[in-house]
Parts: C-alpha cells; sequence; structure tokens
C-alpha cells in the first residue's frame, strides 16, 4: 500500500502542475507538454521504468522514484482535458472579469471542478503501482529480498495455494500459514 500511495504522490506532483499550466495557458506551452507527453506515451511504461532502474540501482525509494517518473502522463493529459472544457464556462469568465488572477483561477474554480475524474485516476493508479512493482521485484530489479513486499513472498512461495501444502487442516484450523510451503 506504500508503494501504491507514494507514487500517486509523485504521479500527482507532476502531473496536476503540468496539465494545469498546459489546460490553461494553452498555445505553445500546451504544445510543449504535449510533446513530451506523446513521447512518453509512445514507448511502453515499464521500458521506462527498467532504464530508470538500471540508472538509479534497486532500492525501495528508487522504485517509487522510477514508477512514479513514468506514471504522471495520464494525469496530466485528463486534467488538461478537463482544464480546457472548464476554462470555456460561464464562471470561469466571471471570475476573469472580476479581475482574479490565472493561479486564483485555477485553484479555486477549475481545479475543484476538476477533481472527479482525478480521484477516479488515484483509485484506479494505486493497484496500478504496487502491480508494476511487483513485477519489477519478481524479475529481480525491484526491492531486496529484505524487504517482504507481495512481490517477494510470491517470489519464495510464503503464500501458498491450500492444494500445494499437505498439512492444509492444520492451516485451516489455527489461521496461520506454514512458514514455507512444501513442495511435494
Amino acid at each position: 500500500m506504500t508503494v501504491g500511495v507514494l507514487v500517486q504522490t509523485i504521479i500527482f506532483s507532476i502531473g496536476v502542475p503540468l496539465g494545469s499550466i498546459a489546460g490553461y495557458i494553452g498555445g505553445r506551452v500546451d504544445s510543449a507538454v504535449m510533446r513530451v507527453v506523446d513521447v512518453m506515451s509512445a514507448f511502453p511504461g515499464l521500458l521506462f521504468i527498467i532504464l530508470i532502474m538500471s540508472w538509479l540501482g534497486s532500492g525501495l525509494f528508487n522504485i517509487f522514484i522510477a514508477i512514479g517518473v513514468t506514471g504522471w502522463v495520464g494525469v496530466c493529459r485528463l486534467l488538461r482535458g478537463q482544464i480546457l472544457s472548464l476554462k470555456e464556462k460561464e464562471f470561469v469568465r466571471a471570475a476573469r472579469a472580476m479581475g482574479g488572477s490565472h493561479a486564483r483561477i485555477i485553484l479555486t474554480h477549475i481545479l475543484p471542478n476538476s477533481l472527479t475524474p482525478l480521484i477516479v485516476a488515484l483509485a484506479l493508479g494505486i493497484p496500478s503501482a504496487i502491480f508494476a512493482e511487483a513485477g519489477l521485484s519478481f524479475i529481480g530489479i525491484g526491492i531486496s529480498p529484505k524487504c517482504q513486499l507481495y512481490s517477494i513472498l510470491l517470489a519464495s512461495c510464503y503464500l501458498p495455494r491450500y492444494y500445494d501444502c499437505p498439512d492444509y487442516a492444520r492451516i485451516s484450523t489455527d489461521g496461520r500459514w506454514p512458514a514455507r510451503c512444501p513442495r511435494s
């Protein structure tokens, strides 16, 4: 769970400002940000994550950075689309006519009205980050085996299936799994 929440924090701290600026300002800024988003979207995210992990090395915080730096693209594109549609609404025009600054209009009028898709992206991004971490650790470039995360437990068979273990009756009566899943 820590992986998902911290990765989403990194993703949102990169994607929300870039998407807000690109959608609200438009023009050359929007074009430049969207070209970076297009380049990042053209290649598989796992390829970028593996490239960053080979540069940074393995470790818990390095995997947060690698998944976070490559995952901001979807949030940026989502928020840019929301802001493009909301900046032409009457309440934004009224705020502009009253002399509101760009930052105030974005923070008090546009972002609160675009929270619903951002919350959905956050909720769907947490398991995606956890699965990305599990996949990287499973192939050996993620977390070291000292950290007992879900992928390490799966790879070392600490979470056995009930039909693989001959002492399933003991497991089901006292509610504990054996230390290792004996393979027969």
